[in-house]
């Protein structure tokens, strides 16, 4: 059976662990303004490798903004490099380059397909679990 998650934030100085909904997908990206130029957006597919003793699959997604689309002066080309493994969910690696932020690498390391101690995952017995989408 599947399961609804709720996401858990403990928070030790109240003694409480605050439970939210996940999240929808978030709202469509607004159209341009009127006389700019949508962001331009090129998709690769980078094939299949080993990576922490998983098949991964990867992907290279670049979105060129064109100038005076976000008040630049030249053109901003966004890199996001996704491996993913399909058969646990997950990505492993992204590779996250942007003009303006520098790089962001995240990567899944040390991946253990054992199940974890479920206490792992409850706040402590002495902690009341507020849930917010019920007390709205």
């Amino acid at each position: 059976t599947t399961q609804k998650i709720a996401v858990r934030s403990v928070m030790p100085k109240g003694g409480a662990a605050v439970q939210l909904p996940l999240a929808q997908e978030p709202p469509p990206s607004p159209p341009p303004a009127p006389g700019k130029s949508p962001p331009q957006f090129k998709t690769e597919d980078l094939g299949t490798q080993s990576m922490e003793g998983l098949s991964v699959h990867g992907r290279r997604t670049t979105i060129t903004y064109p100038i005076g689309a976000l008040g630049n002066d030249r053109e901003i080309a966004n890199v996001s490099e996704i491996w993913s493994n399909t058969e646990l969910g997950l990505m492993i690696l992204q590779d996250r380059s942007d003009p303006r932020n520098g790089e962001t690498v995240t990567k899944l390391e040390n991946v253990s397909r054992s199940q974890p101690d479920p206490t792992l995952f409850q706040p402590p017995a002495h902690y009341k679990i507020v849930d917010v989408a019920k007390a709205q």
